[in-house]
Order: C-alpha cells, then sequence, then structure tokens
C-alpha cells in the first residue's frame, strides 16, 4: 500500500503531461497557449483607453491683457515682457473698478452683496474680454491679466491640442487642483477645481458659452464662478504663465488692495 501512494503522484503526473501533450497537438505549444490566454485575460481586465474627443490646433492667436487705469507701470511691463519674447502686440482690456455707488449699474449683475466689489470688478473685466474675443476676427486668444508673469521656456504661440468643446484652457497648471487625462493625443486635462484666472486660452466659440454662462450674473469671485457656470474647462499639464508668489492676502495683488485687504496699493 506505501508502494502504491509512492507511485500515485508519479503516475498522476505522467498522465497530466500526456493529456497537456493531446491537448497541444494541434501544432501549438501549451506555453504560447497559456500566454495567448494571460494576454487575453489582461486586455479585458484593464481599463480602456479614453476615446479621444475632436481635437483642434490653436492658430493665429489673438492676446489681450486686462488692465486697470491706476495701473500704467503694470501695462508697461507686460509690454516689454511681449517685446522680449518677440510676441504680437496685444489688445489691452480696460480693467473696472467697481465702487458702492455704482454696483448696481453694471451687467452682469453682482447676484450676492458677499461678492466684494473687486471680485465682481474682476469678473466684469474677464467678460469684456470675452465680449472682446467673441467680436473680434480671432478664432483664439490668450487672455492675460496684468500682473502674469510670461515664460522664456514656453511658446505662447505654440498651443498643444485642445478639445473643440473646451470653454477655455488654464494655462497656469499648478494652480489646478482635481483633473482628469482627456486621451492620449493632448496633454491637457479636464479640470474640475483650482484657483486663478491669471492667463487661459479660449476660442471664439468659447468666449460665446462663457457669455452664456455667466448672462443671470455673478454669485462669487471669478476663479469659483467657473467651476458652477456650466463651462467646460480644461488645464494645459505645464505652465505657459506664472504669476508672482502669493499669501494670503496676496501682497502683489491690486484686486486685494480695493477689497481693502492691504495697505499699500502694490507697484
Amino acid at each position: 500500500l506505501l508502494l502504491l501512494l509512492l507511485l500515485q503522484p508519479h503516475t498522476l503526473d505522467a498522465k497530466s503531461k500526456e493529456e497537456e501533450a493531446g491537448s497541444c497537438a494541434a501544432g501549438e505549444t501549451c506555453s504560447e497557449n497559456s500566454a495567448d490566454a494571460y494576454t487575453d485575460q489582461a486586455e479585458a481586465s484593464s481599463p480602456a483607453e479614453p476615446e479621444c474627443p475632436e481635437l483642434v490646433k490653436p492658430t493665429d492667436i489673438h492676446f489681450l491683457v486686462i488692465n486697470l487705469d491706476r495701473s500704467p507701470q503694470r501695462l508697461a511691463r507686460m509690454r516689454e515682457a511681449f517685446a522680449r519674447l518677440n510676441l504680437p502686440p496685444f489688445e489691452r482690456i480696460p480693467g473696472v473698478e467697481v465702487t458702492a455707488d455704482t454696483v448696481n449699474q453694471h451687467t452682469p449683475p453682482r447676484l450676492s452683496p458677499g461678492v466684494k466689489l473687486a471680485d465682481y470688478g474682476t469678473c466684469l473685466a474677464h467678460h469684456r474680454a470675452w465680449e472682446a474675443v467673441y467680436r473680434g476676427p480671432h478664432r483664439w486668444a490668450i487672455v492675460l491679466e496684468d500682473d502674469a508673469t510670461l515664460l522664456d521656456t514656453v511658446d505662447l504661440q505654440d498651443m498643444p491640442l485642445v478639445p473643440k468643446a473646451a470653454d477655455i484652457v488654464l494655462l497656469r497648471a499648478s494652480t489646478t487642483l482635481e483633473h482628469e487625462i482627456v486621451c492620449n493625443k493632448t496633454e491637457v486635462r479636464k479640470t474640475t477645481w483650482g484657483y486663478g484666472m491669471v492667463g487661459y486660452l479660449i476660442s471664439r466659440a468659447g468666449a460665446h458659452r462663457m457669455i452664456k454662462g455667466a448672462q443671470k450674473g455673478f454669485r462669487g469671485p471669478l476663479d469659483g464662478h467657473i467651476w458652477y457656470s456650466g463651462n467646460a474647462i480644461y488645464t494645459t499639464t505645464k505652465n505657459y504663465v506664472d504669476h508672482p508668489p502669493c499669501s494670503n492676502p496676496c501682497p502683489t495683488s491690486i484686486r486685494t488692495y480695493l477689497n481693502g485687504e492691504l495697505e499699500v496699493e502694490p507697484d
């Protein structure tokens, strides 16, 4: 009995090898069958590559710079930066200063008294920029605030492929906090949360949709409004523009000064 038990594993092993050989009699090796099965299983379990939306390459990009009348020195710095980087001349969009006397005279309206006057003015200034893009002859534009830092390491006239349905593409990736991959043919990402509107790419069609998204008014600062307006917001994966270091309150922000959070007006 002990001898039979000792011999049984070898017998079974031989039998299994015969069955394995028989299963491979069709000219395929068992190792190949096993590898194919493993590959099929892995492909079935791995997530599918996201299907690309329609992508377009921005060309003939127009530049707009938002600048308050009280800040000619910032306008001069932006002109110097554009000349240094061999960028075409930009269109100036006058900023909007809102006071307690004029707050109810603007459109789109301020929907909440909790929106500070300078924050509301920023919303209105960007709305002016959207209107300029929508009415203008260029299909694409980059909107910049006058304290944006232009980088020597990128070419603002050479943007990546972007989804045609994008309303705006934020150009300061380091301030977007939630995003997801679009597909492997574009480096831009869909983003759903972040802060800062110091620079962004926008199409004429996107400008029209941003205007429609704000037609009822603004319930908060612009970098909060865009996440609740129903617009399609994307971001680049690297910084195409930057901003001076900021804290709370931001020492370089005219908006912060106008909101009464700084004692000295920034240069």
